[in-house]
């Protein structure tokens, strides 16, 4: 059987890969609040697709080998301390997913001891930091253009959506509309409620956010959670929108694959996992129209302007009720989907892990 160039190149890519000491640190056990959120999701995602590499916890980043070694973060917040704020091996590499926080400020304000920390951040992360890995070409832009990281030591890196997403088929829909996520404001929360409202559809809502906001245990007081805290006050009493919380994979991927419709109206992202994942269930997404999803969606989606209330009510109408055009999206982001690969994401970093 004849091998291929790109086999090839793989291989010895992959050789000499193994005669390099990597570390990927898990920031999990520290950071429960990640866990259960995209970023434990990734973190994972990172583990499984290296398995060359030792993973370590905080309490071992002392004792690491700095000659011929890279340590791998897999992401950062950059108004509380930091890992990277030493050098602990001859490489350190770090994952960025988006700047979202430092573009939109007056949504995320930081108070003093935030505003300490960012700024030893800024500073230290140009210092101990050899190369950044980001998700879209989007991002690396903003990287450039916001933390004057040097342009050549930025790579971009389309995250693999987890395996066990992979392998479903279409089956017949219920009728609801689905959003898996956060509740940040970029997510655009109060404009889906609104759309969602006025074409009359009933939306679920996954994640760990929504059990807190069920349970009372939120503080709207807080200027972070304005955003939230309009979405709660439209949705309240409203039949039409149901709370599921925080569910297993297994839940997840039955929830998306009964789903109609799965919804992402955000403002800004780093991504975007639930176009995808909802993909590889044969379920089509409504998105916003912003640069990002273009990349990474392509034309896989229905988009719409998310600062436009009565197109996206057409628009999510039409994906709603015109099955030729679910079905023809359904299963073009399933094969757009299927691209993410772990596979496809090992493979990348290996290329880049080479020439460090």
């Amino acid at each position: 059987m004849k091998i291929s160039d790109q086999e090839k190149k793989t291989a010895m890519t992959n050789d000499v890969v193994k005669q390099k000491q990597i570390f990927i640190l898990n920031p999990l056990a520290a950071d429960q609040g990640s866990a259960v959120r995209g970023l434990g999701r990734f973190t994972k995602v990172v583990i499984s697709s290296l398995k060359e590499a030792k993973v370590v916890s905080k309490n071992d980043l002392g004792q690491l080998k700095s000659d011929n070694s890279i340590l791998i973060f897999p992401y950062l917040n950059w108004f509380s301390p930091n890992f990277f704020l030493k050098r602990y091996v001859s490489k350190q590499v770090l994952f960025i997913h988006d700047l979202i926080p430092l573009k939109y400020p007056e949504a995320f304000p930081k108070g003093i001891k935030a505003s300490i920390f960012y700024k030893i951040n800024r500073f230290l992360f140009n210092k101990n930091i050899d190369v950044v890995i980001t998700d879209t070409f989007s991002v690396k832009k903003e990287i450039v253009k916001i933390l004057n990281f040097p342009e050549e030591k930025i790579f971009v890196v389309y995250p693999a959506v987890d395996p066990v997403f992979f392998n479903q088929s279409r089956l017949p829909k219920d009728d609801f509309c689905l959003y898996v996520g956060d509740a940040t404001f970029n997510k655009n929360l109060p404009f889906m409620a609104k759309v969602v409202k006025q074409a009359d559809l009933k939306l679920y809502l996954v994640g760990k956010v929504w059990e807190l906001l069920a349970g009372n245990q939120l503080d709207f007081s807080h200027p972070e959670l304005s955003s939230l805290k309009e979405f709660s006050d439209l949705i309240a009493s409203d039949s039409r929108f149901k709370i599921i919380g925080f569910v297993d994979d297994k839940q997840l991927k039955d929830l998306y694959r009964k789903a109609k419709v799965n919804l992402l109206l955000s403002l800004d992202e780093g991504f975007g996992y639930s176009t995808l994942e909802a993909g590889l269930q044969m379920t089509p997404s409504l998105i916003s129209d912003i640069p990002v999803f273009r990349e990474v969606v392509k034309d896989c989606a229905l988009y719409v302007d998310p600062t436009d209330l009565n197109s996206a009510v057409l628009r999510l109408k039409d994906l709603y009720y015109n099955d030729k055009i679910n079905t023809e999206l359904a299963e073009k982001i399933y094969k757009r989907a299927k691209e993410f690969s772990v596979e496809n994401f090992g493979n990348r970093l290996r290329e880049i892990i080479v020439d460090l």
